[in-house]
């Protein structure tokens, strides 16, 4: 279930995404119940679509391919966006870490794997993997005994809570973390380290 906007925000509906054709670039999109918007669609270059997946906010714009029926029904289509955005609100400061800060987690078949430290806050961690083992996490695993290694800022041991994975670029797959019931005199230990991180970072500036 999305919002769809067209002509600047003018006009917004609420619709459902039908089904994905990869080979065809294209996604089918429920029409409006109003002949009248149907026609607006057929009439509009692109339009925008918002909504949320496991609580985070996303939107994206794709261009409109085609307007006709889907199984009997009024619908359009659409190309797979290139792109989209999320929008995650933040109840703490984050910081990019200047050093090379990693986490060495725990895995249920006793293996461990270490991981860089790209972005960190009092309330989680965002952790760099290569895609090729970025299979191995998925949202909502839980891992304790977890090593947060902060370089000249000692180590925190902590449990990590998974709350999204997804490609970052490159060879690398991003996992977003959260800490669950941290320690006071670890929290406070990781807010020096977040302090020294943003100092480095307004020096370099």
């Amino acid at each position: 279930m999305v919002n769809a906007s067209l002509g600047q925000g003018k006009v917004n509906f609420p619709t459902l995404l039908l089904e994905v054709y990869p080979e065809d670039n294209a996604i089918v999109v429920d029409g409006s119940s109003d002949d009248s918007i149907n026609q607006l669609i057929g009439q509009s270059r692109a339009v925008s679509f918002n909504g949320s997946v496991r609580g985070v906010n996303v939107a994206f714009v794709s261009k409109v391919l085609k307007v006709g029926k889907f199984k009997g029904a009024p619908a359009f289509s659409i190309g797979i966006p290139s792109s989209i955005k999320y929008f995650q609100a933040r109840s703490s400061f984050r910081v990019k870490t200047q050093s090379q800060a990693s986490c060495t987690v725990s895995l249920p078949n006793m293996r461990t794997v270490t991981m860089l430290v790209d972005e960190v806050s009092v309330g989680g961690v965002h952790l760099m993997l290569d895609k090729d083992v970025g299979h191995i996490f998925a949202t909502r695993q839980v891992f304790k005994n977890c090593q947060l290694n902060l370089g000249g800022a000692g180590k925190i041991e902590c449990t990590l809570e998974v709350r999204n994975v997804r490609p970052a670029g490159g060879k690398w797959t991003g996992i977003g973390c959260s800490f669950v019931q941290l320690p006071a005199t670890a929290e406070a230990a990781l807010s020096r380290f977040i302090a020294q991180q943003e100092i480095k970072s307004r020096g370099r500036l």
